[in-house]
């Protein structure tokens, strides 16, 4: 996202599709990203129109990753080969769907971490030490809310005024496009829907709280900004909030470290019973 909001030429959008490109290689969920990638760049309005075109070469730069793990790999590197590992792939998943995983959560409740993981959870006598993917509930409570008011917004603006679909319409463009505050929403906005789009699609028995990640970064950066427009008005607020973060990573810092620590101690850190092992 950050090469779609620099590209001024039709180098910067090469760069932005390789960029997807790569990271299509590195799981398939990441070709959602061309959609804010692309709402960015015709917002932005920096780049020709017939460049978005360039967005095509992004299963090629896939083909040519996969391609390349496989020759490093000592294995054959015709497209033959290539095709018959996707189908391998598809297959692998389609079989994972039909058994169930215990540490499986829908999409739904993801932005509230209802059942992070714990990726690692071992004994030694009377000591636990865990590795929990939980995240600090003063971000993600935060972002919530933020996204929760952003939707609020984009409906209050689309539905005050009255008049037909499409004065309704051109007010919330007016907006998106005319406010200041209304391009780093919609960008914001979008980029986190588009990452969680898939797994709303696809609903299977494989799917983890990690998943949303990519999406929480999104609506981290939309914290960030905010937390950066009060910090003018509003310091001591600011210094408050971040000072509570602070202070609960403090706390959590036990359970995502791996440190010693007593099971009466670890319950009480992971205190929701869905956050425990």
């Amino acid at each position: 996202m950050l090469a779609a909001v620099s590209a001024r030429t039709w180098r910067g959008v090469l760069v932005t599709a390789l960029l997807v490109g790569i990271a299509v290689s590195v799981k398939w969920s990441g070709v959602f990203i061309v959609i804010p990638a692309v709402v960015t760049m015709l917002l932005l309005g920096r780049v020709r129109f017939w460049s978005l075109l360039i967005f095509a070469v992004v299963p090629v730069v896939q083909t040519a990753v996969w391609l390349l793990a496989l020759r490093l790999s000592h294995e054959p590197t015709d497209l033959v080969s290539l095709w018959r590992l996707v189908k391998e792939l598809v297959l692998h998943h389609v079989e994972m769907n039909r058994s169930s995983n215990p540490l499986n959560s829908s999409w739904y409740t993801w932005p509230i971490f209802y059942r992070p993981v714990i990726i690692k959870s071992t004994t030694h006598g009377v000591f636990r030490y865990y590795s929990s993917t939980v995240g600090n509930p003063v971000f993600w409570i935060a972002a919530d809310l933020f996204l929760v008011w952003s939707l609020i917004q984009l409906v209050a603006r689309a539905t005050a005024g009255g008049g037909g679909i499409r004065a309704r319409l051109a007010r919330l463009k007016d907006f998106l496009v005319g406010k200041p505050v209304g391009k780093p929403i919609l960008l914001t906005l979008l980029g986190w829907a588009a990452l969680l789009a898939p797994w709303t699609i696809i609903r299977n028995k494989f799917s983890f709280t990690h998943y949303y990640l990519p999406s929480y970064g999104f609506a981290l950066l939309m914290l960030g900004g905010l937390v950066a427009y009060f910090e003018r008005k509003r310091p001591r607020t600011v210094l408050v909030f971040v000072g509570l973060a602070l202070l609960v990573a403090i706390c959590l810092a036990p359970v995502w470290g791996e440190f010693s620590l007593r099971e009466h101690t670890a319950s009480r850190l992971l205190f929701p019973p869905t956050w425990r092992p």
